[in-house]
């Protein structure tokens, strides 16, 4: 009982390219899809996601080749950081001790 919560950490995805580093600032994927008006919405969660001018280009130009509206574009940046924190979590979480075989001497 409790065990199975999970506190999640803010994801940060970096290449190496830090001068070119942007933060995109979202709002919570959930209010980005709804219509609803802010007044009657739950309060807002801010996302932020850290990827190189290159990585957004580069996922820019293919959302439009696929006709994609920027706030879908918005809404899968979102899911692909949160599967990449999950599972740094769940690497963190889940660690397994590297063990070696030892060779056994015949008995004489």
């Amino acid at each position: 009982m409790g065990n199975c919560l999970r506190h999640r950490q803010p994801a940060t995805i970096v290449d190496g390219d830090d001068e070119h580093e942007h933060w995109i600032k979202t709002e919570k994927a959930e209010e980005l899809t709804t219509s609803r008006p802010k007044e009657t919405s739950a309060p807002s969660t801010e996302v932020r996601i850290r990827i190189s001018k290159k990585q957004l280009e580069e996922f820019l130009r293919q959302a439009e080749i696929k006709g994609l509206p920027t706030r879908d574009v918005m809404i899968e940046l979102i899911n692909m950081s949160m599967a990449e924190s999950n599972e740094i979590i769940h690497d963190q979480y889940h660690w397994k001790p590297a063990l070696r075989s030892i060779a056994e001497e015949p008995d004489d």
